[in-house]
């Protein structure tokens, strides 16, 4: 999906020669564009290794990605209306148990 969207965003020649799809907020659900770039499997390898201990960040929940992705949607659907935003803030810091904080996604 995202290669789709990148190259419908950004054009065609961004993902030529083996380029993969980057993400610069590190949410895996995250479908904005603007945090999307292309680059090489390499450097995003390192951006992962850079950012994954980072105190309340998103590579470092306890749920892995996936699992703050689903709990993140699960949170949006369970909401009242009206409350979407504090089961957000709620769903993040449910995968940082010793109270690690990161900025919310909006």
């Amino acid at each position: 999906m995202h290669i789709f969207s990148v190259a419908q965003h950004h054009g065609t020649d961004v993902l030529r020669d083996g380029a993969v799809v980057r993400h610069t907020c590190d949410e895996t659900s995250c479908q904005n564009p603007d945090h999307w770039m292309a680059g090489y499997r390499l450097a995003n390898i390192m951006d992962f290794q850079a950012r994954r201990n980072l105190s309340g960040h998103a590579l470092a929940d306890v749920r892995s990605a996936a699992g703050r992705a689903v709990a993140v949607r699960d949170a949006i659907l369970a909401a009242a209306p009206g409350t979407e935003a504090d089961a957000i803030a709620a769903a993040l810091a449910a995968g940082h148990p010793f109270g690690d904080h990161q900025d919310t996604l909006w």
